[in-house]
């Protein structure tokens, strides 16, 4: 029989291996502790069995044909659906999303645990809308505690996943509905006045931050996932400000978050990092320039400080690019 296996890229011993290693234990021809350490030296000069990428993508695509598809066949006959048929349909979606996903997980190919990691990010999408549709399908009054309570079932399933298979993509839907949940809670508060949106930014800054934190102390793994989602969450929600009579406070919290996160990439050792802050310190520099030194001083000025600006953060940014080289060894997957 073969040796269960842990890891994805592990190989399993052949048959006929495993079987004459346990008559040689039982015959007292090895000790237990030889025929392990035999074991594992057949197991590291194997190659791991290796789909084609081809057949990988195909696999893809037709995940995604069936979920496009499908949710197009659900549109065009929603309106002759009766209500328990809208929310089953969706529901039954997502259980068939994890079931499938259970076989290509338990499996010891890498290739088929990443789709299955994928179907899995896919239900938990699909049990967010059919709750949402369950909520408000009926109502002539959509209720406020919607988005919470779709981001908060939605989260509590996409953590049990998450602890399953700790992958790029159940990772992915958990930040999804971590994001929702938070969102909602402030919706179901509803802030009120001009500044209302200052409600949602700086919330959903500080879930950003604590994201790229909890990346940088592997709390929560793959790590370059993590900084990646927390980073641009941080640098982007400054943006739901600009439309407000306290555009500043967009500016000086998006350069807060910019600049902060650049300097953190050095210690972060992410390029990534430092490419997204980077991009978004020149991003809020701009809108500064172009807010509030247009009107005086002209535009061309506005454009050559612009440029400066530019070169300024392509300057920096070699400059810790540097230190950034020697990354960390990444964390395999759950």
């Amino acid at each position: 029989m073969r040796t269960p296996t842990t890891d994805g890229r592990r190989v399993a011993l052949p048959d006929h291996l495993q079987e004459h290693l346990s008559e040689w234990v039982d015959h007292q021809l090895l000790n237990p502790g030889e025929a392990a350490r035999i074991g594992d030296y057949e197991r590291a000069l194997a190659k791991p069995r290796r789909i084609s990428a081809v057949a990988e993508i195909v696999g893809y695509l037709g995940a995604l044909l069936i979920l496009v598809g499908g949710g197009s066949l659900y549109v065009q006959e929603r309106d002759a659906m009766s209500h328990v048929v809208r929310v089953a349909v969706p529901a039954f979606g997502a259980l068939a999303a994890l079931v499938g996903g259970i076989f290509l997980i338990r499996t010891s190919e890498f290739s088929f645990r990443r789709l299955g990691a994928v179907l899995w990010m896919i239900s938990v999408g699909l049990v967010a809308g059919a709750i949402a549709v369950a909520l408000v399908d009926t109502p002539v009054i959509v209720p406020q505690y919607t988005a919470f309570v779709v981001g908060a079932a939605s989260l509590v399933y996409a953590v049990i996943l998450y602890r399953l298979c700790k992958h790029e993509a159940t990772q992915a839907a958990m930040f999804a509905a971590a994001v929702t949940t938070l969102a909602g809670v402030i919706a179901w508060v509803n802030p009120q006045g001009d500044n209302a949106q200052i409600w949602f930014a700086v919330p959903l800054v500080a879930l950003g931050l604590a994201w790229v934190i909890a990346g940088a102390t592997s709390v929560v793994v793959p790590r370059t996932i993590a900084l990646v989602l927390g980073s641009f969450l941080a640098l982007y929600m400054p943006q739901l400000i600009a439309g407000t009579n306290i555009v500043w406070m967009a500016f000086v919290l998006g350069l807060a978050v910019a600049g902060g996160l650049l300097a953190a990439s050095t210690w972060l050792r992410s390029t990534p990092v430092l490419v997204l802050s980077a991009i978004g310190l020149f991003m809020y520099l701009v809108g500064v320039i172009t807010q509030y030194l247009s009107d005086t001083v002209g535009a061309p000025l506005a454009l050559l400080l612009s440029g400066v600006a530019l070169l300024a953060v392509a300057l920096g940014a070699s400059r810790l690019q540097r230190f950034t080289r020697r990354n960390g060894p990444e964390e395999p997957e759950g």
